[in-house]
């Protein structure tokens, strides 16, 4: 564990910075959610398969209606759906590219329906937005398992649309290219037609500022992935609605090359656009488009939106076909809902010159049903990259888990440990954005460890290693579990103890040792570009480490330790610097931090220049040899 960045609360994020280009594979696995849940092709949409859903609560009966997906841009095998089961609520997810799906959470809200209202990180994918109805913008920071409604200032002041901390909130759409950065749009008249609003945050959703006010649209909004300062916005008119006379008529598509502070119109055909796709390769742009009271048409522009040339044609007013998509890995293969009613994919692969389309089977009520003439309605459309076959499942490695500061056996109530393995975890990651109203995660990225049945606090995660708090536990022997999005892993046993002493180290083996003034007790040239100064005889610090076993009070799970009253530990350890006792003060919690003890010790007076061995011990249990502390005159 790096305390140096536990002690500060900084955690070194690239968020904002490019995220570097990855080489696409051929996809061939399109998803469809249905009023009857999802069906799924693994051919590039020649055929066609019903996926049943199956799952043990009983508040969930009969088939989920899917109305919204997004795939994982890092682990395209990760799948979610906002669904509807009649009045109950369910987020799903599929952990192998949507063979098999399984209930993550019930949330109370209401998900939209079509494309522009899930959208995930590119980076911290365990960061899922949800645009709903009627309810604003959702953020789950543990892959949808919770849900909050971030604060979001009203754009214009006495609105009555929206909910007290948010405006109306129509559409969401994430920076592909810069982690952190999402939009949403909505509008800012009480009509819900027109007078929309942009506003971003690049903070995760934690805070936000308003880009532009006042805009002829309010629908949907979509971000260029070849270029982030790109934008483009929809309208939320209906078929019979009229675009404002002051656009000319050209309502139904605006564009942004300031990444949102300003806006044009751009003259394409129809009166509502509800989704976009881009070509990163051509800057082509194929958009769904409702003429109004005329017959609804995939359109495309070979030049960025000013001209616009319809490519299919949908048969029916407002009605089917409201998805566009097109294959990252394959930019000529261009995918639409219909046209010929609400059962239908389209499929061109020859940048929408010539189309083909299937008729998806009749829903069935079970699998293996021999006549099947359930009739349903698509909703929406994603493409999920081949080669995205399950990952391999966690595993702990023998003698894996480990005192955090000493990586010996032994760990101990609301202390630190370290988990070895393979597998562990997708990505590298900490807690840095998964903190939500003070409450620390118990899961990062899809990856929790459950210790004795019950939920670790999990600060960093990577295939190797993670570090976790020890939930509180009596002593004696304990069963841990990893669970990342590929599976948990076995069950492996560890020991919990009273006290596993031990300080955290720097580098030379040197104890972590700090000043009361907070600078470091370490020699010079310890760190690179950083002061050190050797302890003096007769100084005063504050040595951190953990395991140093209850406090008295207890402190409160979850959360940081509070200000305001020292959380002592429940004996004062004692404390030798090359077998001569220091005298120690006092020993107890960091405030605002969790699992980190501070004791604080004077130097003794005859302590001779050099670098010397140092030990704790409480309970009758010595911290490890091999840690110094450098003393200088």
């Amino acid at each position: 564990m790096d305390l140096r960045r536990l002690l500060s609360g900084v955690v070194c994020v690239l968020a904002g910075l490019p995220i570097s280009q990855q080489i696409a594979k051929p996809a061939t696995t399109l998803i469809a959610g249905s009023s009857i849940g999802p069906y799924r092709s693994t051919d590039g949409g020649a055929t066609w398969k019903q996926i049943f859903i199956t799952t043990t609560n009983s508040t969930l009966q009969g088939f989920p209606k899917l109305l919204c997906l997004v795939v994982d841009p890092q682990n395209p095998a990760n799948v979610y759906a906002g669904a509807n089961y009649g009045s109950p609520k369910a987020f799903l997810r599929s952990g192998d590219g949507g063979q098999t799906w399984s209930v993550i959470s019930t949330p109370t809200f209401a998900f939209r329906a079509g494309a522009g209202v899930l959208a995930i990180d590119p980076v911290m994918t365990n960061v899922i937005y949800a645009s709903t109805n009627q309810e604003g913008i959702q953020v789950s920071t543990d892959g949808g398992v919770t849900w909050t409604a971030p604060v979001v200032p009203n754009p214009l002041p006495g609105r009555r649309m929206g909910t007290p901390n948010q405006g109306s909130i129509a559409g969401v759409a994430v920076d592909p290219n810069h982690t952190g950065v999402v939009y949403v749009v909505g509008p800012d008249s009480s009509s819900g037609y027109g007078l929309g609003y942009v506003m971003v945050s690049k903070d995760y959703g934690q805070t936000w500022s308003v880009l532009a006010q006042s805009l002829d649209f309010s629908d949907h909004i979509f971000v260029d992935p070849a270029n982030s300062q790109v934008l483009y916005g929809s309208n939320i008119g209906s078929a019979v609605q009229p675009c404002p006379v002051k656009n000319g008529g050209t309502c139904g598509l605006f564009k942004s090359t300031d990444a949102g502070n300003t806006w044009t119109a751009l003259n394409i055909p129809g009166n509502l656009v509800q989704s976009l796709a881009i070509e990163a390769s051509s800057n082509a742009l194929y958009a769904w488009s409702d003429g109004g009271l005329q017959k609804s048409h995939v359109f495309k522009s070979s030049d960025g939106g000013a001209t616009w040339t319809a490519v299919l044609e949908n048969m029916g007013v407002g009605s089917f076909g409201k998805v566009v998509r097109v294959d990252p890995a394959n930019p000529g293969s261009v995918y639409s809902i219909g046209p010929t009613g609400g059962d239908t994919v389209s499929r061109s692969t020859d940048r929408g010159a010539t189309w083909s389309t299937v008729t998806l089977p009749d829903g069935c009520n079970m699998p293996g049903q021999l006549i099947c003439s359930i009739s349903f309605s698509l909703q929406d459309l994603v493409i999920v990259p081949s080669g995205s076959a399950a990952p391999a499942g966690p595993s702990i490695s023998a003698n894996g888990v480990i005192n955090a500061a000493s990586f010996q056996p032994g760990i101990v109530s609301n202390s630190w440990a370290t988990i070895l393995g393979t597998n562990l975890a997708p990505r590298t990651d900490d807690w840095t954005n998964a903190i939500v109203n003070g409450r620390l995660p118990t899961s990062l990225d899809g990856v929790s460890v459950s210790v004795g049945g019950k939920a670790a606090v999990v600060y960093f995660i990577s295939a190797g290693q993670l570090n976790m708090l020890v939930p509180d536990l009596p002593a004696g022997p304990t069963t841990i579990t990893v669970t990342t999005p590929a599976g948990a892993s076995a069950a492996v046993s560890a020991t919990v103890v009273a006290y596993a002493p031990a300080f955290f180290a720097w580098p030379g083996n040197q104890a972590v040792a700090t000043r009361q003034d907070y600078s470091f007790a370490a020699k010079g040239g310890t760190f690179s570009g950083v002061n050190t100064t050797a302890a003096k005889p007769g100084d005063i610090l504050l040595l951190w480490g953990t395991g140093f076993g209850l406090t008295n009070p207890a402190a409160p799970p979850g959360v940081a330790v509070p200000s305001g009253q020292p959380y002592t530990t429940a004996t004062n350890p004692t404390v030798t610097i090359d077998n001569v006792p220091a005298q120690v003060f006092g020993a107890a919690l960091s405030a605002g931090s969790v699992g980190l003890y501070q004791i604080a010790i004077q130097v003794p007076q005859n302590v001779p220049d050099g670098d010397w061995p140092i030990q704790a011990s409480i309970g009758g249990v010595t911290s490890p040899t091999g840690i110094l502390l450098s003393v200088h005159q």
